[in-house]
């Protein structure tokens, strides 16, 4: 159901005056003409009637643009559009882009052998005896309290070594695991790793224990 609101236009009622106002300024000019040259009252009265005459005629037939000053239906009014142009103008359009929802992504992965200042330095390459797995890596758009699941897994015979659980913070961050050497020591050979988000398998690497 449309809505009426009651709107003044100075523009539309500006031309509603000149409308009026100047046929009858000519008018009147025109009178004053005619008297100046015939100095005859009878026969001005009788242009001045005809000329009002025609006058009221013709003023209900003015249109003004044909629009009616005094409704707007605000159906017919696109509120999107008129927040984004005004938005554009003013330099705030948002990204399209930041208001789709994001997809979390792993940006780096490293596998290495300790910690350094919080980050894992990249080394693939163990031996029997090294005392743990470092796994780090950055992520994005990431929701608060998800899961995220490691997973080692020894390649020769797929055989799953251990399983680490845990859990990311709202948004951008740097999340790491760690998995302690086996009682008997790292078997020689390749060795992945698998990392899933929300029970969803997000990445996988790989690593080498040699003699």
């Amino acid at each position: 159901m449309a809505i009426a609101i009651p709107t003044l236009n100075i523009d539309q009622l500006i031309a509603s005056v000149m409308l009026y106002a100047v046929p009858v300024l000519i008018f009147l000019i025109v009178l004053g003409i005619l008297f100046f040259f015939l100095r005859n009252i009878k026969w001005i009265l009788i242009i001045g009637l005809l000329g009002l005459i025609y006058l009221a005629m013709t003023a209900g037939k003015i249109d003004v643009g044909k629009v009616d000053l005094g409704k707007i239906d605000i159906n017919a009014i696109d509120i999107e559009k008129i927040t984004q142009t005004n938005a554009t103008l003013n330099g705030t359009m948002p990204d399209i882009s930041q208001l789709a929802n994001k997809k979390f992504k792993l940006v780096k992965l490293t596998i290495g052998k300790n910690l350094e200042n919080g980050v894992v330095p990249e080394d693939r390459t163990f031996s029997k005896n090294d005392p743990a797995v470092f796994v780090g890596f950055n992520y994005q758009n990431a929701d608060s309290g998800k899961s995220i699941t490691t997973v080692l897994t020894y390649m020769h015979g797929d055989d799953e070594v251990s399983k680490k659980y845990g859990t990311v913070l709202l948004g951008d961050g740097y999340y790491v695991t760690t998995f302690p050497m086996p009682s008997e020591g790292w078997k020689v050979g390749t060795y992945s790793i698998s990392i899933y988000y929300d029970g969803e398998k997000i990445s996988e690497s790989a690593f080498q224990v040699v003699e």
